[in-house]
This record gives structure tokens, C-alpha cells and sequence, in this order.
């Protein structure tokens, strides 16, 4: 799917976006101060941030393998696995977080599930993500009200943008795995099928397999939508990766110094997941630069002040960026080995 040119074209660009970014927060600060709050800050609790990020990694792929094989389909748990894990380095090299989804798709189709069936696991995953976040944001809004308006007062926009994008990409969602919406992709198609600009690329032939690719979609996701226990399931795997995710800014404050309790974990958590969400329409990969601007502010709002701020930051951004960033490629490269092996030796 992505040359070895393309690749290097992706990390010149996340490499260029973190020098960007780097300078620009190094501009604004005493680097030495930084430094210093780096060098005395507990890494104890790094550690226990890190084992949080570890329960995410492995749990958020097992959730969508929940979907997969409760459809029954035939394909090896490690190359399923890597399949979804690679999410972590499409998602992060990309505008919107939109490059994990596509990939999937492919690399499912690659170990022979059907593109339809492939689609309408993806989408249904991707639906529970959008319903889950969406809850818990409405109860981090509802809850922590007056602590999220005091701390993004001045950037109110933000949370505005980032409501409505994802509201309207969760109904879309629901509307595309509908059997009505696959009735007017093919109408759809078909007209353009009639027209002489078009006419030549959408041949009766090609015209009849998206026909039963929009159908096969269509009937694989209501099929989904019955199954309730397995999509139950997919929820609350997916429910704890978010949640053990999310909690990991906490961990960061600790290592920092800063004075917070066991209770207030729940505050971050879900102040962490409200800014996340509403972020993700910021058209950088990895939504970089806005990311780091808002937790910058709110770090500072919860005690971690100037260079702590920007340490904690940085600490934060590393492992739940750039770790990410380059365990999703190891998947990435393990599934691409494995599938050259496997079309070598005709197993797929």
C-alpha cells in the first residue's frame, strides 16, 4: 500500500512537525529550567504511565479483533493483530487521524476477507470508538462543566468545532452502514455510470461489483448490529484501553512533582479524553501543534506551571505520540514481511 519512498516522505514530515513544534516551545521557554525539571522529575511514575500506555496498545487492536473473528473470519491472530496495531502509525502520520481505517481494510482484504465484509468491520469498530468518546465527553462536559470553561475559556471555538465534527461523523457513520445508504451509493454510482465523462470508467461490469460490494456492506454491518453481545464486548475492551489511555497524564503530574490525590485521576482522565476528542479535527498528523498548545494550558491549569508545564508536555507527547508512532510501523513491517512470505509460499 505505502512505497518505501512514501515512508520516508511520511517521518520527513513528522520529523519536520517536531522540530516545528520544538523550537517554537523552546522559543517561548528557559530550555535549562526545562531540563532541570526533567532530570529531578520521579520516573517511578513514567514507569507507571508507561505500563497504562502498554495496556492500551495491546487491548484497543484485541477490541476490533473482537469484531473480526466473531464474524468468524479466517485469518491468523498475529497478522490480524498487526493489521490493526498499524492503525498507531497511519493514524499518526496523517491529517484527521484518517489513515488507520483505510489501511485496514486493505491489509484485511490482503489475507483474503472479503472488502465488503473488511469495510463493515472497520466502520462498525470505528462507530463504537465515535459512540464511546462521544459519551464520555458529554459526561466530562456535564460533570467538570466549570473546570473546563475556566481552563479553555479563550479558546471556547475549539470545543464548539470539535463537538460538532464529531457528532455529525458518528451519524454519518450509522447513516453509511445502513442498507439505505448503500441504495443511494448505487443510484449514485449509476448516474455517473450515464454520464459520457464517466461513462468509460464505470462499466457495466465494474458497476455490478459496487453493486454487491455497497449490498455485501450493508447486509455484513445489520448482521453486525444483531450480534449485540460481541459489539457489548468490543465496548468494554475498548472502554478500559480508552480509560487506561487517558489516565496516563496523571502519571506524568506525579513524576513532575505535583500535588494531586488518587481521586483526582478520575478528573484527568476525563479531562484528558474531552480535549483529545475535540481536537481531532485539527488538519495536522496527529493533530500536532494544537495538542500541545491545549495541554500545555491545561497542565499549567492543574498546578504543573511553566517548565513543569512544558516537561510534562513533552513527557506526555512521547510516549503517546511518537512510542505509538513507532511501535505502529513495527506492525506495519511485520505485517508486510509476513505477507510477501505468505504470497511466496501461496498461504493466503
Amino acid at each position: 500500500m505505502q512505497t518505501k519512498k512514501g515512508m520516508v516522505k511520511y517521518f520527513i514530515l513528522i520529523i519536520s512537525i517536531a522540530v516545528f513544534i520544538g523550537v517554537f516551545i523552546f522559543s517561548f521557554n528557559d530550555i535549562n529550567a526545562i531540563f532541570e525539571v526533567l532530570r529531578e522529575a520521579n520516573y517511578k511514575y513514567v514507569l507507571y504511565a508507561f505500563l497504562f500506555l502498554l495496556i492500551y496498545v495491546i487491548l484497543l487492536p484485541i477490541s476490533m479483533l473482537v469484531i473480526l473473528y466473531g464474524k468468524k473470519e479466517n485469518i491468523k491472530f498475529i497478522d490480524a493483530y498487526n493489521i490493526v496495531a498499524s492503525e498507531f502509525f497511519f493514524r499518526g502520520v496523517t491529517p484527521f487521524n484518517a489513515g488507520g481505517e483505510p489501511f485496514q481494510i486493505y491489509g484485511f482484504n490482503c489475507c483474503n476477507v472479503k472488502t465488503s465484509r473488511a469495510t463493515s468491520v472497520v466502520l462498525m469498530n470505528f462507530a463504537v470508538f465515535q459512540v464511546l468518546t462521544n459519551i464520555l465527553c458529554f459526561l466530562a462536559f456535564g460533570i467538570y462543566y466549570k473546570q473546563i470553561y475556566a481552563t479553555l475559556s479563550n479558546y471556547f471555538y475549539i470545543i464548539i468545532i470539535g463537538f460538532v465534527v464529531n457528532i455529525f461523523t458518528m451519524i454519518f457513520l450509522f447513516f453509511a452502514m445502513s442498507k439505505k445508504m448503500g441504495g443511494i451509493a448505487i443510484r449514485f454510482c449509476h448516474w455517473l455510470g450515464n454520464k459520457k465523462i464517466t461513462k468509460k470508467l464505470l462499466t457495466e461490469k465494474r458497476l455490478a461489483s459496487l453493486d454487491q460490494y455497497f449490498l455485501d456492506m450493508a447486509n455484513a454491518s445489520h448482521e453486525l448490529i444483531k450480534q449485540w453481545p460481541i459489539m457489548l464486548l468490543c465496548a468494554f475492551v475498548k472502554l478500559i484501553s480508552i480509560l487506561a489511555y487517558n489516565a496516563i497524564p496523571y502519571f506524568v503530574f506525579k513524576a513532575l512533582g505535583v500535588d494531586l490525590n488518587i481521586s483526582q485521576i478520575i478528573f484527568i482522565t476525563m479531562m484528558t479524553i474531552f480535549t483529545m476528542t475535540m481536537l481531532i479535527w485539527v488538519p495536522t498528523p496527529g493533530a500536532s501543534g494544537g495538542i500541545e498548545f491545549v495541554f500545555t494550558i491545561i497542565f499549567a491549569s492543574l498546578g504543573a506551571t511553566g517548565a513543569k508545564a512544558v516537561s510534562g508536555m513533552l513527557i506526555w507527547r512521547l510516549l503517546t505520540y511518537y512510542f505509538l508512532l513507532i511501535y505502529g510501523f513495527i506492525c506495519y513491517l511485520v505485517f508486510t514481511k509476513r505477507r510477501k512470505k505468505y504470497e511466496d509460499r501461496n498461504i493466503y
